[in-house]
C-alpha cells in the first residue's frame, strides 16, 4: 500500500485585494507525484507543484479555500486544503466640529480613524472642491463662501498598498439678515392693551427658525407671523432669525404702549329684577373720561358713584358690565368688563310659540316661559284668576288683558308680566252641493262669505273653476266629498264638508218568484223615493197573488234623467198541495209505472219543496226502498228483483219551503204487475 502525505505552504494567509500569493508544495510519497492541481476558491485554477495566484474578486464568505489535489506514479489521489482570509482597510471622515453643516467663513477640522487590523498603518491625502487639497494626516479648512463642498479622503495601507476612500459633503449657508414689521406701523401712539401682529421679513437663502422675545415675562414664541397683546409699558421686541444651520441674526426694536388703567368694584349679592346696583371707580391712572355699559341697554358717562336700577334682566346668570376708560384727548380707550351674578326669575308668557298679539277667538293653552319661579298667579279676562303652570282658556272676540305674576321664595324675587291681546271671530260658514249625473258638472256654493275673504276648495282634481272660486263648477266621477276653507282678512278661518253626491242607478233586478195563492207578496219593491221615479205596468203589484200567475214591468228612472231602466216583475201562482196515488203498476208499459209524488211545485227548486225522506215497507214491515231529494219514486224493484203484487206502507216527509211548513204522508199503496 502507498501513501501520500499532503503538504503546502502559502506565501500569506491575510490578504487585501488585490493580492498575488505564492504557493509552495512540501507533500511527501512513498512513490513519486505526478501531478499538482490547484483549486484557489475564487473559480480559478492552476497546475503544477508551486504556482503564484492573484485574487482580485470579493469573495463570499471572507475568504478563500485553497485545495491542492495530488496524484502518484500508480494514480493514488489525495488532498489537501487552507484557507486564505481576506480584510479591507477602513478608516471614516471624523470632523470637527462634528456637524458638517457650517456658516460662512467658518472652518472645520478634518482627519481620519486609524485602521490597523492588516499589521500596518495607513497614509492619508485630502481633495477639497473649494481649493487644493493635502498630504497631511489632519486638515484644517475655511469656507469663505455658502454652498455645498466635497471632501474626499484617499488612504493606503503602508505595508500592503491596499487602498480605500471616503467622501463626505460639507453644507455651508450664509447668515440671515433678520428684520420686520407690524401692523401698527406708522401709528403714532400705542394705545392699551394693543394686539399687534408682527410679520418678519427676514432674508435668507434657505429656511428659517423664528423665535420672538416681546419683554413681557412671557415664553419665547416662534413662527414668522405672530400675534400678541401688550398691556401698558414699553417693550423690546427681539426677532432672532436662524438657518438649519444655527446661522442667526437679530432684529431688536422698541415699544411704547399707553393708555388708562383702572378698575371698578359693586356688592357681589345676586339681584333680581328691578333691584338697584352702585358701581364704584377705583385705581384710575390718566383717565379723562368714562363710560358706564350696564349690560342691560343702558349707559352713562363720567359718573361715580353711580347707582343703576335693573328693570329687566336677560335669561342668564349673570349680566355683563362693562367700564370704558378714556384718556383726556380721548386718543386711547381701556375696557373692564365684570359679571353681576342674578338671580333670574322671570315672567314671560305667550299664547302661541309665534308671540302673536292677534289671534282668532277659541280656546289656547297658555305657554308659560317664566324662569326661576316657584308660584304663579294668573289675572285673566272677566276678573278670573288662576294659579295653573300653564292654564287653559277661552276668548271670545274682543281685547283682552293678562297678567302673570311669578315669584320664589328662596331666592326671594318676584316678577310680573302684562299683556294684551285681540281676538277676531271666526267665520261661520256652510258649503252645499247639488247632485248630478256621472260625469256631468255639478254646482258648488258656500253660505256665509263676505268681500275680501279668502275662499280655499278642495280636492283640486274634480274642479273645473279655480279652487278660490266661492262657487266653483266640478265634474263628478261618483259622490265626491269636498272642503271649504273660508278665511277672513285677518286670518281666522273655519272649514266645511259637503259630499257631492252622484245619482247611481237603483239597485235592482229582474224578479221571478213563485208563491202560492193567497200568498203575501213580499218582494222588496221600489217605491217612489226622490230622485227616482218607478212607472208599474200594466199595474202596480197587489198584495198577494190569486191563482193566475202575474207578470208585470217596472220602469226606474230619476229626476235628472240619468237613468231609465225596465224589470220584470213575474209571479208564478203554484199550489202546494200534495198527492200520493194509491195504486201503481211498473208494467214497462211507460203509464204509472213508477211510486211518487205529484203537485204543481218543482222539487228539484229547494226554495219550493224539499223531499225529506221517502220509505216503503212491506206487510212484514221491512224496507223495500228508501230515498230523499227530487228524484225520490219507487220504481217496484227490491233487491234488484220485481217486488210483488200486494198492498205497501208509505211514509214520506216533505219541507214545503216555499209555505213554510212540513208534511208528514202515510198511507197504502198497491203494487199490480
Amino acid at each position: 500500500i502507498y501513501s501520500i502525505q499532503p503538504d503546502f505552504n502559502i506565501s500569506d494567509t491575510l490578504i487585501c485585494l488585490p493580492a498575488s500569493v505564492t504557493f509552495s508544495d512540501n507533500s511527501t510519497a512513498d512513490t513519486t507525484l505526478v501531478d499538482w492541481q490547484w483549486n484557489f476558491g475564487d473559480g480559478q485554477t492552476a497546475s503544477g507543484r508551486n504556482v503564484t495566484h492573484t485574487f482580485t474578486s470579493v469573495p463570499p464568505q471572507g475568504g478563500f479555500e485553497v485545495t491542492l489535489a495530488l496524484e502518484d506514479a500508480f494514480g493514488c489521489p489525495q488532498n489537501d486544503t487552507a484557507f486564505i482570509r481576506v480584510y479591507e482597510p477602513l478608516s471614516d471622515i471624523v470632523t470637527n466640529p462634528v456637524d458638517r453643516g457650517i456658516c460662512t467663513g467658518e472652518s472645520i477640522t478634518f482627519s481620519g480613524t486609524p485602521f490597523s487590523d492588516g499589521g500596518s498603518f495607513l497614509d492619508f491625502s485630502w481633495e477639497f472642491s473649494n481649493g487644493p487639497g493635502s498630504e497631511d494626516e489632519v486638515v484644517t479648512r475655511s469656507f469663505p463662501e455658502a454652498g455645498l463642498f466635497t471632501v474626499r479622503m484617499d488612504y493606503v495601507e503602508v505595508a500592503s498598498g491596499c487602498r480605500g476612500s471616503q467622501t463626505t459633503t460639507i453644507n455651508v449657508q450664509d447668515f440671515p439678515t433678520a428684520s420686520f414689521t407690524t401692523d401698527i406701523d406708522g401709528v403714532d401712539l400705542i394705545c392699551s392693551p394693543a394686539t399687534i401682529t408682527f410679520t418678519s421679513t427676514s432674508e435668507s437663502s434657505t429656511p428659517l427658525d423664528y423665535r420672538w422675545d416681546f419683554d413681557n415675562g412671557g415664553a419665547v414664541v416662534r413662527g414668522p407671523n405672530p400675534t400678541i397683546t401688550l398691556e401698558k409699558g414699553t417693550y423690546e421686541v427681539t426677532l432672532t432669525a436662524t438657518t438649519t444651520n444655527g446661522c442667526s441674526d437679530e432684529a431688536v426694536r422698541s415699544f411704547e404702549v399707553i393708555g388708562p388703567t383702572g378698575d371698578f368694584f359693586f356688592p357681589t349679592d345676586p339681584i333680581c329684577r328691578g333691584d338697584m346696583v352702585t358701581f364704584t371707580l377705583q385705581d384710575t391712572s390718566e383717565v379723562g373720561s368714562w363710560t358706564w355699559d350696564f349690560g342691560d341697554g343702558n349707559t352713562l358717562d363720567n359718573v361715580n358713584p353711580v347707582t343703576h336700577t335693573y328693570a329687566d334682566l336677560p335669561p342668564a346668570e349673570v349680566v355683563p358690565v362693562t367700564l370704558i376708560l378714556r384718556t383726556a384727548e380721548g386718543e386711547c380707550e381701556f375696557s373692564i368688563t365684570r359679571d353681576l351674578p342674578i338671580r333670574n326669575v322671570r315672567a314671560d308668557f305667550e299664547i302661541t310659540a309665534a308671540g302673536d298679539t292677534t289671534l282668532c277667538a277659541g280656546t289656547y293653552p297658555l305657554i308659560n316661559n317664566s324662569v326661576g319661579a316657584e308660584n304663579y298667579l294668573w289675572t285673566l279676562p272677566n276678573g278670573e284668576t288662576s294659579t295653573d303652570f300653564a292654564p287653559t282658556v277661552t276668548f271670545e272676540p274682543g281685547t283682552y288683558t293678562i297678567t302673570l305674576f311669578v315669584e320664589n321664595t328662596d331666592e326671594m324675587c318676584v316678577d310680573e308680566e302684562t299683556k294684551t291681546f285681540t281676538f277676531f271671530a271666526l267665520p261661520e260658514v256652510e258649503a252645499m252641493a247639488e247632485a248630478a249625473c256621472i260625469g256631468d258638472t255639478t254646482q258648488l256654493s258656500v253660505i256665509g262669505a263676505e268681500p275680501g275673504w279668502a275662499v280655499n276648495w278642495s280636492p283640486l282634481t274634480p274642479l273645473i273653476d279655480p279652487p278660490t272660486t266661492a262657487n266653483p263648477r266640478a265634474i263628478l266621477d261618483g259622490d265626491t266629498e269636498f272642503t271649504i276653507i273660508l278665511r277672513t282678512e285677518e286670518g281666522c278661518e273655519t272649514a266645511d264638508t259637503i259630499i257631492a253626491p252622484v245619482i247611481e242607478p237603483f239597485p235592482w233586478d229582474d224578479i221571478e218568484e213563485t208563491l202560492c195563492p193567497g200568498d203575501a207578496i213580499n218582494v222588496d219593491i221600489p217605491i217612489l223615493n226622490p230622485p227616482y221615479i218607478v212607472n208599474w205596468s200594466p199595474f202596480p203589484p197587489p198584495d198577494t197573488i190569486g191563482v193566475e200567475d202575474l207578470d208585470l214591468s217596472v220602469t226606474i228612472t230619476d229626476s235628472l234623467g240619468c237613468y231609465s231602466d225596465e224589470y220584470r216583475f213575474f209571479i208564478s201562482s203554484v199550489s202546494d198541495s200534495l198527492l200520493v196515488p194509491n195504486f201503481f203498476s211498473p208494467n214497462g208499459d211507460m203509464v204509472n209505472d213508477e211510486f211518487r209524488l205529484f203537485t204543481e211545485m218543482d222539487p228539484r227548486d229547494p226554495d219550493q219543496m224539499i223531499i225529506e225522506s221517502f220509505k216503503v215497507f212491506n206487510r212484514w214491515g221491512q224496507l223495500v226502498y228508501q230515498g230523499s231529494g227530487p228524484d225520490a219514486r219507487w220504481d217496484g224493484q227490491y233487491n234488484g228483483k220485481p217486488a210483488p203484487s200486494d198492498v205497501y206502507i208509505y211514509q214520506i216527509v216533505v219541507n214545503i219551503t216555499k209555505s213554510g211548513r212540513k208534511a208528514d204522508l202515510q198511507g197504502q199503496v198497491t203494487l199490480a204487475r
